[in-house]
């Protein structure tokens, strides 16, 4: 019988499982129609809503009649009111009871009802949790951060000063809550395991049950050790912070165990590894490193000591990005630019005015009216090079102007807001949670206009000092042009000034920066599984493309910005791709798709992505759906086609091996992704005139694991069957595989190359190494310990930045396509864009990036490579090279 449970937080149902792989949750069970609805307790309140339900008790949106206030009322589960349960609930009450502080939720009423039911009664919240503000926002602020760890320090402080351990601090027991207005302020929730320190431990948390959320618990708390204290809340407290910084949990594991044994091998992923919301909280990492050691003695004594380190490391992220701008802040808004129609001797004033038309974009009118020779001030409040750099440009067009130091009177001299000065900024609530919220308006000073507007020439005229300085000016010209081309020719050696030029010029011009792409960073995207089933091959992928990414940025990055990557978990779920990319491509998302994980999951976005004109490169996927033809012109491959693959796998098995055509069967995922390698089956075996009915094929559904039916199938048939190629996943193949040896096939079985070769040897090792002995897997990239140039620069890079990977062949896939967008991008130059960036694509022909085969796309062909290697595993689980094809052998 399957007992289906529920993820009190995701609310995802699961079948005989105990912890949410996504959350790390422990899961409850279903409820029955509960009776509590409707009914009025100890006629003080009306139970209206079910809100959650736990192991131990259900949650309610009640009513409390007499103030006509919302309340929330937790109950007791009957079935579970045992001494113990009681009891803890009974202390639960009593802890939070004795917390009268403003970051901790407040008791209003206990008691039990007359059938022996025990409740608590405690104050409702308007707002949301702290996990959820955070999983929206992929990270918070450094003046946001502090914000909540001030108030998270001052609830636990609270309890530790009764001597009260919270034992379950995690950011789904945290709300971000309003108040009054628009105010918010932090919540401490839920005390069901809280402790305090002079009571023993109750029955069921002596009983050596791990009490506490995997991630979020501390490494003592795993273990089961006794006389746990404060510090194991100061753990918990490093976790989260992780948590705010990162948008990710510290620690993730398809299971519980998996989590708490990550846990306990050391500190979670480098804050340096990861694309953050806001850079200054790298300045965090010492302090959430020291609260997060697996000694409880190394930790912070306490929440003061960590609050104060924790200041002092925002206060130096701050100054220290502040102090970059001081220079430009100081000579901010000093100078203005006038001109009154003079030219440079012999000039043409037509010329002159259809070149200064062209420069700035602006219409006739406009022009004309800067030539009427009155004085105009061009642009004011404007710093000293920027006015050098109008200057210059009127000055190409022969037109002479003047550069000017504004006088005090009409100066403006920037200040900064009380939110610039203050280290610490609340949690905002969208407008849906607090209504009426004021929307903000824009920053930028009234007197501050475009040049390419009509108001931005203002008229003042002063004729006589104009003459004067005419005259100076005619005098000196020849003086001042050598000068300009000589700094000219001088400034443009310098890369970091020639490309700061190239961007005003491209201000000048009005044009705008392309999404994902700033005066120093390109953002990249990738949405892959970086959990359940499929997680490895997303953490793969993204490992090959960070290493390639990490030696471009060591080296400058390309055309003076820094290359990044935005990775998201869509968990191999088309649903949640569909959410991820639709962020990836908001108006401040991604410049370009790099490294996307399977079919099915890209084709649900594949539309989206056509639509919004959205580069989608090097996809961890053979489909045919993006190998159309002709080509769609915004979707690139990197890899030979699943066709291809499979192709060269059955031609192995006739050509190398003697199996009859008619004896090769199929195992795949039921998705685009099986069919698709299923279609490349069918037409390799139509050459031998097998036609598709005659072929054996089982399935399974994809993120599923349940596969008895269709292996039963298959061993049914083994007789018939000499050799099986896999479609799916490394998971699911390695089980097929040990479950088809389990029950004596002796035949060959082949994977494709999505399955992760290393995944799938790690697999067998926790099965039995010997039941992958002779599996086959086609490859798109070479043996990554060969010593072709490309292989040779990918393990460097992997050594030099993730000294602790091995080399696979999928991270090798990643390095490579990376490489090949990469090669673009720079060729496309500093002034780029999607549609240029696509022609450099096109253009590339018999590109030798060192894996043994040539590289060519054109617009009718955007798949660059075709070639297929074919690798097999060994007793030890290590990869040794075969020849799939006959042009291979020969």
């Amino acid at each position: 019988m399957h007992t289906m449970k529920v993820c009190p937080i995701c609310q995802t149902a699961y079948e005989n499982a105990d912890f949410c792989p996504a959350d790390g949750a422990a899961l409850i069970a279903r409820n029955p129609e509960d009776s509590w609805l409707g009914q009025v307790i100890k006629d003080s309140y009306r139970v209206e809503q079910t809100l959650s339900s736990g192991p131990m008790s259900v949650v309610y949106l009640a009513r409390q009649l007499a103030l006509d206030r919302l309340v929330v009322i937790k109950m007791l589960r009957p079935g579970v009111a045992d001494a113990d349960s009681i009891q803890l609930f009974f202390r639960e009450a009593r802890v939070a009871s004795q917390l009268n502080h403003p970051n901790v939720i407040q008791i209003i009423d206990f008691g039990t009802l007359p059938d022996g039911t025990t409740y608590l009664v405690i104050e409702y919240l308007h707002g949301e949790t702290l996990g959820r503000i955070v999983e929206q926002r992929g990270g918070l602020s450094l003046e946001n951060i502090v914000w909540a760890m001030e108030q998270l320090c001052a609830g636990l402080a609270a309890m530790h000063q009764q001597h009260i351990v919270h034992r379950d601090l995690k950011p789904s027991n945290v709300m971000v809550a309003r108040i009054s207005g628009d105010s918010t302020v932090v919540k401490l929730l839920d005390f069901g395991i809280s402790k305090p320190l002079h009571e023993q431990d109750l029955g069921f948390t002596r009983s050596g049950a791990v009490m506490g959320t995997p991630g979020y618990l501390a490494p003592e708390q795993i273990n089961g050790q006794a006389n746990i204290d404060q510090r194991c809340d100061i753990y918990a407290l490093g976790a989260i912070l992780y948590f705010l910084i990162t948008g990710q949990r510290p620690y993730e594991g398809e299971s519980g165990q998996q989590i708490m044994s990550n846990q306990l091998k050391g500190p979670p992923r480098p804050l340096g590894e990861m694309l953050l919301a806001d850079a200054r909280n790298l300045m965090l990492e010492p302090i959430l490193q020291k609260a997060m050691l697996i000694a409880p003695a190394q930790r912070f004594a306490d929440t003061q000591s960590l609050l104060e380190h924790l200041r002092v490391a925002a206060t130096t992220a701050k100054q220290a990005a502040q102090s970059t701008q001081a220079e430009a802040i100081a000579a901010f808004s000093q100078y203005q630019l006038v001109f009154a129609g003079e030219l440079l001797p012999g000039v043409d004033a037509e010329q002159a005015k259809l070149q200064i038309q062209k420069h700035f974009g602006l219409q006739r009118a406009q022009v004309d009216a800067l030539f009427t020779g009155q004085r105009r001030v061009v642009k004011k409040a404007i710093d000293h090079d920027t006015a050098m750099r109008y200057e210059q440009v009127f000055l190409v067009a022969g037109a002479i102007c003047q550069v000017e130091a504004m006088s005090d009177a009409t100066r403006i001299v920037p200040t900064r807001s009380r939110d610039d000065l203050s280290l610490s900024h609340a949690i905002t609530l969208p407008k849906s949670t607090l209504p009426g919220q004021p929307t903000p308006t824009g920053q930028s000073h009234p007197t501050t206009q475009s040049l390419n507007t009509p108001t931005a020439f203002t008229p003042r005229t002063q004729p006589s000092a104009i003459q004067v300085q005419v005259k100076r000016r005619r005098r000196k010209w020849p003086w001042l042009v050598i000068p300009v081309i000589a700094s000219t020719a001088i400034t443009l050696a310098v890369p970091s000034t020639r490309y700061r030029i190239t961007d005003w010029i491209m201000q000048l011009q009005g044009i705008p920066y392309p999404r994902g792409v700033t005066r120093d960073t390109l953002i990249l995207g990738m949405s892959a599984p970086f959990s359940g089933p499929a997680k490895e091959l997303g953490r793969s992928m993204q490992l090959g493309i960070m290493a390639r990414l990490k030696e471009v940025n060591a080296k400058g990055g390309i055309h003076g910005r820094q290359v990044q990557l935005r990775e998201m978990n869509d968990q191999y779920e088309p649903d949640r791709t569909r959410i991820n990319v639709d962020q990836l491509l908001a108006p401040s998302g991604v410049f370009a798709l790099l490294g996307n994980v399977g079919t099915a999951t890209t084709a649900v976005v594949l539309p989206t992505i056509l639509q919004k004109k959205t580069l989608l490169f090097g996809t961890l996927s053979g489909s045919s759906l993006l190998r159309q033809d002709p080509a769609d012109r915004y979707v690139f491959n990197f890899r030979a086609s699943y066709a291809e693959e499979t192709a060269a796998l059955v031609e192995y098995f006739v050509q190398e091996k003697g199996i009859a055509p008619t004896k090769i069967a199929a195992f795949i995922q039921n998705d685009d992704y099986g069919r698709d390698g299923l279609d490349g089956i069918v037409n390799a075996l139509r050459k031998y005139d097998i036609k598709r009915p005659a072929i054996q094929v089982a399935s399974y559904e994809r993120n599923s694991t349940r596969l008895d039916e269709e292996i039963a199938r298959l061993q049914s048939l083994q007789h018939e069957v000499d050799a099986i190629i896999v479609v799916g996943t490394y998971r699911v193949s390695a089980r097929f595989t040990v479950a088809m040896r389990q029950a004596g096939y002796q035949g060959l079985i082949a994977n494709v190359s999505f399955v992760d070769s290393a995944a799938l040897a790690n697999e067998f090792k926790s099965l039995g190494q010997d039941y992958g002995n002779g599996v086959i897997i086609s490859q798109v990239v070479p043996m990554p310990d060969s010593f072709a140039d490309g292989v040779l620069r990918y393990r460097n890079a992997l050594h030099k930045f993730y000294p602790n990977e091995k080399p696979t062949h999928l991270s090798l896939e990643g390095y490579a396509a990376a490489s090949i967008l990469l090669e673009a991008i720079e060729r496309a130059g500093r002034k780029l864009d999607t549609e240029e960036v696509i022609s450099e694509l096109e253009k590339i022909r018999d590109l030798d990036i060192g894996l043994g085969t040539n590289l060519s796309f054109s617009p009718s062909n955007h798949q660059g490579s075709h070639r297929v290697w074919g690798t097999v595993l060994k007793h030890d689980g290590s990869l040794a090279a075969i020849k799939l094809t006959q042009d291979e052998r020969n």
